[in-house]
């Protein structure tokens, strides 16, 4: 009853609740994160049997792992809404904002690609092998032979 008699602008609607929906899904993220990093094994001959051991070992695993899952999506999903909300209602006019917007979701895409690598099951090293092929066109191809001596995948990617 007392936020019924708020008088709210004429331009607000259902579309500005995705920064807050972002907001909560993003700490949903860090918190099963931060879940899943404590059983994870962050080595490429362990980490497929650490996530098989989280989702049948761990009590509650399957649950914890299945929710950072589908919260990605659900991230993702408030993310364009929130940046087609943007669009639709010229929130590009202020530029500064803007820009930080869209340097915060190529931070947030890098920030997926890793994820999507972790578990390192076949298909996150096929999808490895695949950005690799993609941004060999983009880079050097010494970058890569820096980093892992000439092979394409290694400890260091």
């Amino acid at each position: 009853e007392f936020l019924s008699f708020k008088k709210l602008p004429s331009n607000i609607s259902a579309w500005w609740n995705f920064g807050s929906l972002l907001g909560l899904c993003l700490l949903t993220q860090i918190l099963t994160g931060l879940f899943l990093a404590m059983h994870y094994t962050a080595d490429t001959s362990l980490a497929f049997t650490s996530i098989s051991h989280i989702s049948r070992d761990v009590q509650y695993g399957w649950l914890i792992r299945n929710t950072h899952a589908n919260g990605a999506s659900m991230f993702f999903i408030c993310l364009y809404l929130h940046i087609g909300r943007g669009v639709y209602y010229g929130s590009y006019l202020y530029k500064e904002t803007w820009n930080t917007g869209i340097i915060m979701l190529f931070l947030t895409m890098a920030t997926a690609f890793v994820g999507y690598v972790l578990p390192w099951g076949q298909m996150s090293f096929w999808g490895l092998q695949l950005d690799i092929q993609s941004i060999k066109v983009w880079l050097r191809w010494w970058v890569f032979q820096q980093i892992c001596d000439g092979s394409w995948l290694c400890e260091a990617s």
